[in-house]
């Protein structure tokens, strides 16, 4: 991580203390071998995602931790295009759509970022491909474990984030279940994906952006997923996560 985001963390924990606490916790799930700070800062984009899912989750219990949050970040956009970038990349972009059932969240938004919000929607819009769509809800048909999933977001297709943000949760949901030891469960789903890749360059993208570089690392909670992968998912897994040493590597 670079200075901005080790500075970054230390205005953050100071604007809302409580976030310290909840770092520790996160780094205790999900790194196993946690050493202190430079960890922290190292999974600092990790943790912003957990806070953006967290709003969409748990905004009503949290609402006045998730306010400080909110007023910290919105004080932070505009000073600086790494931090910018951090906050965007890893927060804005997974926080509700309007059409969300947690869309209260994006009420508390300050005016940069839900700026910030709208250009992605909007860039999502653009961008989104009818092949992408219809593989996501060809995954809701045959796969009986991402058919809630498919089906809570399929009203929102307008916006391109459609396939993202169900494939985005899948990804978490995998990987708990492949800690929690209940591999049938998770079978299906890699087993699906395994047999669409390779098809469509635009779909490889869509499985390589919103599940495989969300999936946990060796030696993360839930990290026994990537056993599971069949050879052109660990293919790809390994061509986004280059082993330790290589630019971009996570292990």
């Amino acid at each position: 991580m670079t200075e901005p985001d080790e500075a970054l963390v230390r205005r953050m924990f100071a604007a809302v203390p409580g976030l310290r606490s909840e770092l520790d916790e996160y780094l205790r799930s999900y790194v196993g071998d946690w050493a202190g700070p430079p960890v922290a800062v190292e999974h600092l984009p990790g943790f912003l995602v957990k806070l953006a899912l967290d709003c969409r989750r748990r905004g009503a219990d949290r609402r006045d931790q998730i306010r400080e949050l909110l007023v910290f970040l919105e004080s932070e956009l505009g000073h600086d295009d790494l931090v910018d970038e951090l906050i965007e990349s890893f927060f804005v972009a997974y926080l509700p759509e309007p059409a969300d059932r947690s869309a209260q969240v994006l009420e508390l938004l300050g005016p940069k970022l839900w700026e910030a919000r709208e250009d992605q929607l909007l860039d999502d819009a653009a961008g989104v491909l009818e092949s992408v769509v219809d593989f996501v809800f060809k995954l809701g048909e045959e796969v009986p474990q991402a058919a809630d999933r498919v089906a809570e977001h399929a009203q929102r297709r307008r916006y391109g984030g459609f396939a993202d943000a169900v494939l985005a949760e899948l990804s978490h949901d995998a990987a708990e279940l492949a800690a929690s030891d209940r591999w049938l469960e998770v079978g299906p789903l890699l087993d699906f994906l395994e047999s669409e890749y390779g098809e469509n360059p635009a779909v490889d993208n869509a499985i390589d952006v919103s599940f495989l570089e969300l999936l946990p690392a060796p030696g993360e909670r839930g990290g026994e997923i990537l056993r599971m992968l069949g050879p052109r998912l660990r293919a790809a897994y390994r061509r986004s996560d280059p082993p330790a040493g290589q630019p971009g590597g996570r292990r």
